[in-house]
């Protein structure tokens, strides 16, 4: 995360050297990136929702699983009793 912070801060830096310093964002400008963060944020939410769901989904098939496979091990153990040696 630090290496990261530190590439954005050198990369603005080298910015500022080529170009001056950064415009001051316009009402407009603040108001678009906002409106592009909250999609972003709302996107990254339906897609972590569905995750969640699927997982959800795919936890109760494995508990069903496991319970119908205690069903065919006590079948099998109840016909193996009947079966005379």
């Amino acid at each position: 995360m630090f290496l990261q912070v530190q590439s954005v801060q050198d990369r603005l830096g080298d910015y500022k050297h080529r170009t001056g310093d950064l415009p001051d964002p316009s009402i407009p400008l603040l108001l678009e990136a906002e409106r592009t963060f909250r999609i972003a944020w709302l996107d990254t939410s339906d897609k972590l929702r569905r995750a969640d769901a699927d997982l959800q989904r795919l936890q109760r098939a494995q508990r069903m699983s496991v319970e119908m496979l205690k069903v065919v091990d006590s079948l099998i153990n109840r016909f193996e009793d009947q079966i005379p040696m």
